[in-house]
């Protein structure tokens, strides 16, 4: 999918997607979680599904997160400095 512009994404076009994050480098793996991250923390708290698919991303590309409860990270938390920072390589 053309990544420049404004769209939704269907879950098609992140899984034609996560091969090539796979075969990145370990920063661009780092990049790639900490921008999941930041979207499913934009509400300031994770539903489960958004824990679950956030687990499953990580997993594909091989950068594996561990589980994350439902509204785990407290308003005061930011995802650079909890959610990606169970994602480092």
């Amino acid at each position: 999918p053309d990544m420049n512009s404004a769209q939704q994404f269907t879950l098609d076009d992140i899984q034609q997607c996560l091969p090539r994050v796979a075969n990145a480098t370990p920063e661009v793996k780092r990049q790639v979680m900490q921008a999941c991250a930041i979207v499913i923390m934009h509400d300031r708290r994770i539903t489960p599904d958004e824990a679950e698919l956030f687990r499953a991303i990580g997993e594909a590309v091989d950068c594996p997160v561990p589980p994350l409860a439902a509204g785990q990270l407290s308003t005061g938390d930011t995802p650079s400095s909890s959610a990606t920072a169970r994602t480092a390589t």
